[in-house]
């Protein structure tokens, strides 16, 4: 029989698959962090072109990521402060 190595099937250990840490957890992936900080930015200057603070939104998209773009768009733009 040969071997074709855990590249592609999951190793069994105390009854169970053990799968690669990259499957369980893809925040470990530094591309995922670099796409969730690009869209934090552009969530940043979209809430500024609807009168919005554009630092707040930027916190705000951090933790909430896509559903902060969807609010971004889907609210009124705030009025002037005048």
């Amino acid at each position: 029989m040969k071997h074709t190595g855990p590249k592609n099937r999951a190793t069994l250990r105390a009854g169970g698959p053990c799968y690669h840490l990259r499957m369980i957890l893809p925040l470990t992936e530094p591309g995922y962090y670099a796409g969730w900080g690009t869209l934090s930015l552009i969530n940043a200057g979209l809430a500024q072109t609807k009168n919005r603070s554009g630092l707040l939104w930027f916190l705000i998209s951090l933790l909430l990521g896509p559903i902060a773009t969807f609010l971004i768009v889907v609210l009124d733009r705030a009025p002037s402060a005048r």
